[in-house]
């Protein structure tokens, strides 16, 4: 957790979309987007479904091996996903 923390809070940085040449914000901001409209889940799996989602699953890491297991044992405990 501590280091979702340190690379969110890394400096902001316009990135450019990959195959395009769009510049976007580097990640989503849960203040300000919507969950639904930069992802969507697969069993455990964080999918992006934008640009943005693409950049926020690269840069946190959100399906690294370690966040992957998390989510399976608190899914096998009826705790993922909140609702």
């Amino acid at each position: 957790m501590a280091d979702c923390l340190l690379r969110r809070a890394s400096p902001t940085l316009a990135f450019h979309a990959i195959g395009t040449k769009e510049a976007t914000s580097p990640q989503s901001i849960p203040r300000r987007d919507l969950w639904r409209d930069h992802f969507r889940l697969d069993g455990v799996h964080i999918l992006p479904i934008s640009v943005v989602g693409s950049i926020t699953v690269r840069l946190l890491r959100l399906n690294a091996a370690e966040r992957l297991a998390e989510r399976k044992l608190l899914q096998s405990l009826g705790a993922y996903p909140v609702r």
